[in-house]
């Protein structure tokens, strides 16, 4: 398995665990002391932010060509996939509120925090899904 794609395995393991603490945590807390307060849960979210260090933990050895053309050209199209979808969602994400609320409704702030862990969850899993479906399923190195 190249560097790709144990990054990509990484943060899928990574979101697997923050959405688990997250529901896991909002759900207890939502019977023990109510909805409005439940949302704390949502802290385990900030799990998600050792997604930021997986390039220090796979970070290249000094070994002689451990990233090729091919891996540049697989994460290049995880690239743009994940652009190419991260302006659907923003937009979404924009306007849906505006077509449900009016343009004199009010957003709680908690919303805020919401929708960028949201975003940051689905632009994560479209960009480490989109390399391992290029890899395949083969062996050694995505051969």
């Amino acid at each position: 398995m190249n560097r790709l794609q144990k990054m990509a395995w990484f943060n899928l393991m990574i979101i697997a665990i923050s959405l688990g603490l997250c529901v896991g945590a909002t759900t207890v807390l939502a019977l023990l002391i109510g909805m409005p307060a439940a949302l704390a849960g949502f802290v385990f979210m900030g799990f998600g932010g050792i997604i930021g260090i997986s390039p220090i933990i796979f970070r290249k050895r000094r070994k002689p060509a451990t990233f090729d053309e091919r891996d540049e050209l697989v994460n290049h199209r995880a690239v743009l996939l994940t652009y190419s979808v991260f302006w659907p969602v923003f937009s979404a994400v924009c306007i849906i509120p505006f077509l449900v609320l009016g343009p004199k409704g009010k957003i709680p702030v908690i919303v805020l925090p919401l929708v960028l862990c949201g975003v940051m969850v689905v632009l994560t899993l479209v960009h480490s899904t989109a390399i391992l479906i290029q890899y395949g399923r083969g062996g050694k190195d995505g051969k």
